[in-house]
């Protein structure tokens, strides 16, 4: 097609599903991510440290600033974002095989680093939950949050 970067008919059809699904994915989990963010930082946190907060910063920043990094590159590519069959999100860069290259390689720089956030967000999260045991773990699972949601209905208790 002309105006693609990188486009041939032999690969463009091989690689149309495999586009529209990562795609749909990276746009749905956008937009999750906006939300949890909105949720997380418009509460404040007691008793969590700063650098629990910087280290939430930096993964809400990698998972919003990623998806945002494809949707140019395949406007600088000259493809198409398609959320579904009809539903088809407008370019938000011009087509430029220099900026398709280098939004490219800043695509999957951030997700190399998302991934690597992720990891290290785990092993944090089982180093409290298993070495630490200091509640840490437990404030991020649902065991907590059904707790204090059962103690709230319960009411204050008596003291006798």
């Amino acid at each position: 097609m002309a105006g693609r970067v990188g486009s041939s008919p032999n690969r463009r059809f091989q690689r149309a599903a495999n586009r529209a699904h990562v795609t749909r994915i990276g746009v749905a989990d956008h937009g999750l991510v906006v939300a949890a963010a909105g949720a997380v930082f418009g509460h404040q946190v007691a008793l969590a440290p700063l650098a629990a907060h910087a280290s939430h910063g930096l993964l809400y920043v990698l998972m919003i600033a990623m998806p945002l990094a494809g949707w140019a590159m395949r406007s600088a590519g000259g493809y198409p974002v398609m959320l579904s069959d009809s539903l088809r999100l407008p370019p938000i860069f011009l087509v430029s095989p220099v900026a398709f290259a280098i939004l490219r390689h800043l695509h999957t720089w951030l997700a190399m680093l998302l991934f690597v956030r992720f990891l290290a967000h785990m092993a944090a999260a089982l180093y409290h939950g298993l070495i630490r045991r200091d509640g840490v773990f437990a404030s991020m699972t649902l065991r907590r949050h059904h707790r204090d949601r059962d103690q709230a209905q319960a009411g204050p208790v008596e003291s006798r």
